[in-house]
Parts: structure tokens; sequence; C-alpha cells
């Protein structure tokens, strides 16, 4: 959407990102934490832009990765 992510986009990738680092979480408290997320990373918004997404990925990967160590 001309430089924007829609809402739609944002669950389905943020969806998948989430299932492969947390297989844990059942599915509804995944689209609970995916939809907290998506109102946080949009502001509200209903759309994001590039810096948004940036953001919102590097977040996903800081709060999910205990470290950058590759071995562990």
């Amino acid at each position: 959407m001309n430089d924007h992510l829609t809402k739609t986009e944002y669950i389905k990738m943020h969806t998948k990102i989430a299932k492969a680092i947390r297989s844990d979480l059942k599915e509804k408290a995944l689209g609970r934490l995916v939809e907290q997320d998506w109102k946080h990373d949009s502001k509200s918004k209903g759309y994001m832009e590039k810096k948004e997404l940036f953001n919102s990925i590097f977040e996903l990967g800081d709060v999910w990765t205990p470290d950058i160590d590759v071995f562990q």
C-alpha cells in the first residue's frame, strides 16, 4: 500500500515469525500477542511505515532472542 504495511500483511508476517520463535504458544495466545504488537508497532494508525516496520522486527528479535551466540 504505497510504502505502507497494512494490518493484514503485518499479521501474516508477524504470526509466521512468532510461530518460528515460540512454537509452544497456542493459536489464541499467539493471536492476542500479535494484535497487541500491532497496536504498539503501528501506534494505532492502521498502517506502518518502513521505519516502524524496521523497529518492529528489531524489537521482535531483541525480545525473543536470548543472545547472539550461534552455539547456544
